[in-house]
């Protein structure tokens, strides 16, 4: 997997939405089904650069 600098590009890379890869890491999504939960995490952890206290990397 190339580098993905936006959450467009993820969501693209994993076969979701946008809007699903801003959710799950930050919980406001609470019931994610456990294989695409997994996905995200793992993609947008491997990518992320912590931006403040309440970003998804820490």
């Amino acid at each position: 997997m190339g580098k993905l600098k936006t959450t467009k590009a993820v969501a693209a890379e994993l076969g979701v939405s946008q809007r699903s890869v801003e959710h799950y890491p930050t919980g406001e999504r609470t019931t994610p089904p456990k294989a695409i939960a997994d996905r995200v995490h793992a993609t947008v952890r491997a990518r992320c650069q912590p931006k403040g206290p309440r970003s998804p990397c820490r």
